[in-house]
């Protein structure tokens, strides 16, 4: 500590502190600015070393107590978030109905004060009260006329929040990796490059190609025959050939990243407006889970005229993380 800046007492005595500059007393706003520099520096100083000075004559404070305090809210949070006590954020949002050892407990609707039917319990302080006196709590809870039965006890501060996520995962990737990083294949995920037909579902293919584009130089997919009939360009339907054909997948210039959303599709090259980008690999199923994830209907129909799903919810390729966008760049 420089013995010069040791003060007793802030603010600093006249006879310590030079004059405020004043514009008349410099001839050069130069001289000027590095007059105000040297005295805020110090008083910067000053300032400094008086802190310094008291917390070695107080003493430093007891952190404990307040990192003991700060344990018992986390707690506090994470199991009133579990019981559904939290204030939620969308308008006409329902919270959904739970039962813990025969008590009814509903959440919170439109701003309303939730209750917890037939346990006693009115408000948010006395619950967060109750969750850090222990991280347990038992539900006392009516049991038919006028009977009490005492429910079993429930650790509400553990659960689904505190497992942990296996490594390589897509959860373990997005709490782990910083976003904007490349990741691998989440292990979760099958990773699938064709294709998957377990049902033997077959299609109508008589009114496909089976000749030649006949683009000329370079195949563009607004002139292009097998494009106008939504069909892929390959080595067989394809006149100008691989390197010179915009109508063919481009799955290598493709990586995944961690994004705020989630992972994420980029791509490592620029790739021409128009150019098919990647297929939605999958499996071919026929009556999916209502509002399915991962899951998309195809135009063409089977043979037999049902309607056919593509779903990558257990196992697809890249695209299945190219996510929506408010200002799109593709289609």
């Amino acid at each position: 500590m420089d013995e010069q800046y040791c003060p007793e007492k802030w603010l600093p005595p006249a006879d310590k502190l030079p004059p405020k500059p004043a514009r008349g007393d410099f001839p050069s706003d130069a001289e000027l600015g590095a007059a105000v520099h040297a005295r805020s520096c110090l008083l910067w100083r000053w300032r400094r070393n008086y802190g310094r000075l008291q917390r070695d004559r107080e003493g430093y404070p007891n952190s404990s107590g307040l990192q003991k305090r700060s344990e018992h809210l986390k707690k506090a949070k994470r199991a009133r978030d579990y019981l559904g006590l939290r204030r939620t954020r969308k308008k006409n949002h329902h919270r959904k109905k739970m039962k813990l050892s025969g008590c009814s407990i509903i959440g919170e609707v439109n701003g309303i004060r939730p209750a917890l039917a037939d346990a006693g319990h009115v408000g948010d302080e006395e619950d967060e009260r109750e969750i850090e006196e222990d991280d347990s709590i038992e539900w006392n809870c009516a049991a038919g006329d006028g009977e009490e039965d005492l429910g079993e006890e429930i650790d509400l501060t553990q659960g689904d929040d505190g497992e942990e996520a296996e490594p390589g995962t897509r959860q373990w990737l997005m709490e782990n990796a910083p976003q904007g990083q490349q990741v691998p294949w989440p292990t979760d995920v099958q990773q699938v490059n064709k294709m998957l037909n377990p049902e033997q579902i077959s299609f109508d293919i008589e009114g496909a190609r089976q000749t030649k584009c006949g683009c000329k130089d370079f195949c563009d997919i607004t002139d292009c025959a097998n494009a106008a009939e939504y069909q892929v360009c390959e080595e067989e339907n394809c006149s100008p050939g691989a390197s010179r054909c915009q109508n063919r997948f481009r799955t290598c210039r493709l990586h995944l990243r961690v994004t705020r959303q989630g992972i994420g599709v980029f791509a490592s090259r620029t790739i021409a407006a128009g150019t098919v980008v990647c297929q939605y690999w999958g499996t071919y199923v026929l009556n999916p889970q209502p509002k399915a994830a991962y899951t998309i209907q195809l135009k063409q129909r089977d043979a037999g005229g049902r309607r056919v799903y593509v779903s990558a919810e257990q196992g697809g390729w890249k695209a299945r993380f190219i996510a929506h966008a408010c200002n799109p760049n593709t289609e």
